[in-house]
């Protein structure tokens, strides 16, 4: 192979995505819960929770994921980055789609029609939601740091491993400003029933590929420490 051929071959390479399943499913928890990531993929909870950068997917739990990826990547791109609604937005019946909506599509395998959608030069009419109808990220009645407490009282096991995995998030998210803590809730959960999921956020700096890379670094070296409370502990970034 001449060099000029072997350059152009290797500049074709580069350009090439090789994020693996595994990749792609970090990406996705930085923005959505496990529990959203299920019921756009059909998949188990267990499947994602139990997700490893060494064990390899199913077929069908790569394809699944995959589709989930390359919607989320266009609305990311979409929404300016503004992800805070974006599952209430898959959930949003398009009229545009018939009435259906994004999530809907998604769980019948007709990922093809939501990205000829997504890619539509036109601007969809309801791309963003209305402010009066956003729902908020952490229960309203009561605040913050009552419904964390709240939480971990009932969770000794999250508790007693959480100041680990803070220090952890420090060193693989470094430098970090700050780490939020927050409780999120189940919207389609009756009155009276728990939280879903104890959300850690880390605020720095760094691009996002550097804090997805942070996060992949994370899952593949920490798990023994984050695996017992994975099921009920999201980690993302801002």
């Amino acid at each position: 192979m001449n060099l000029d051929l072997k350059m152009a071959t290797l500049e074709a390479v580069a350009l090439l995505d090789f994020k693996s399943p595994f990749d792609e499913l970090t990406e996705l928890r930085a923005v959505l819960t496990t529990k959203e990531i299920a019921e756009f993929t059909g998949l188990r909870r267990e499947t994602i929770s139990r997700a490893r950068p060494d064990r390899p997917f199913r077929r069908r739990t790569e394809r699944v994921l995959g589709d989930l990826y390359a919607v989320v990547t266009r609305m990311r791109t979409a929404l300016d980055g503004n992800t805070g609604q974006l599952a209430a937005i898959l959930r949003r019946p398009q009229p545009e789609l018939d009435g259906r909506s994004i999530a809907d599509l998604l769980r019948a395998g007709e990922v093809d029609l939501v990205l000829k959608h997504l890619d539509d030069p036109r601007p969809p009419r309801q791309a963003v939601p209305e402010p009066s109808l956003a729902a908020p990220a952490v229960r309203e009645k009561e605040p913050r740091v009552a419904a964390v407490k709240k939480f971990l009282a009932a969770d000794p096991e999250l508790a007693e491993r959480l100041p680990e995995i803070e220090a952890k998030l420090r060193q693989y998210f470094a430098p970090v400003e700050r780490i939020e803590r927050s409780v999120l809730e189940d919207f389609e959960a009756l009155p009276g029933e728990p939280f879903e999921e104890f959300h850690l956020r880390v605020v720095n700096d760094l691009s996002v590929k550097a804090n997805v890379e942070c996060m992949g670094a994370l899952f593949e070296a920490e798990m023994a420490l984050i695996d017992p409370v994975h099921d009920r502990l999201l980690i993302g970034f801002l």
